[in-house]
């Protein structure tokens, strides 16, 4: 099976795992992130479209934190960064 995250989600996961979160919704993106592994470990696939791409570049080019926004980006999408041929 095939599991695209679209944009929200990956925000989600980006925001929702830090510290100054509530713990419920650092729970709640903890799990989110525990699936996503656990699904790839079974031999799934998942993954972000270049738009989603795109959309997060987008919104950190313009949201006022460059660097700290793209640093986040490299660090969520390097596990999408493998290719299969």
């Amino acid at each position: 099976m095939i599991y695209l995250l679209d944009t929200d989600t990956v925000i989600f996961l980006a925001r929702g795992s830090k510290s100054s979160r509530p713990k419920a919704q650092r729970d709640k993106a903890k799990r989110l992130a525990e699936r996503c592994q656990r699904a790839f470990g079974d031999g799934d696939r998942v993954g972000l479209s270049a738009v989603t791409v795109s959309e997060l570049e987008h919104g950190a080019r313009y949201g006022g934190r460059y660097e700290a926004e793209m640093a986040l980006i490299r660090g969520l999408t390097a596990p999408f960064a493998r290719f299969d041929y």
